[in-house]
């Protein structure tokens, strides 16, 4: 596995966490009701998740169909990096910017975006 020059491996292993959380928390709000522990246990997670990558800086990630970038940089690869690019990517996501201290409303209002279901007429 390659690593991305510039990207710490702490910083690769923080992103995909985020990642697999993301994913995890968008099909837990997409199954269950707002109120539901599991979607309570999953976005607690992603904030978690979220609370690790930024470190007490913005941190902004990069979405291609089949990864994830840092600075510029693809991620290696790896099933929850696809994941998350290959379900961002479906949503017409294209970046994401995660600031610290993120509340639970924001986190709740993305779930939210990211669960919506596009129909054509």
């Amino acid at each position: 596995m390659s690593q991305a020059p510039g990207v710490s491996p702490e910083l690769v292993q923080s992103v995909a966490s985020l990642a697999r959380a993301l994913v995890s928390a968008a099909r837990n709000w997409a199954l269950y009701p707002p109120e539901h522990p599991a979607v309570g246990a999953s976005l607690q997670r992603l904030s978690e998740a979220i609370s690790d990558s930024t470190s007490g800086v913005e941190c902004s990630i990069g979405v291609t169909p089949e990864s994830l970038l840092i600075n510029g940089e693809p991620l290696p690869p790896s099933q929850p990096v696809a994941d998350a690019a290959q379900f961002l990517h479906d949503r017409d996501i294209l970046r994401l910017d995660f600031a610290p201290g993120i509340v639970p409303a924001v986190l709740q209002d993305l779930m939210g975006l990211v669960s919506l279901k596009f129909c054509a007429p």
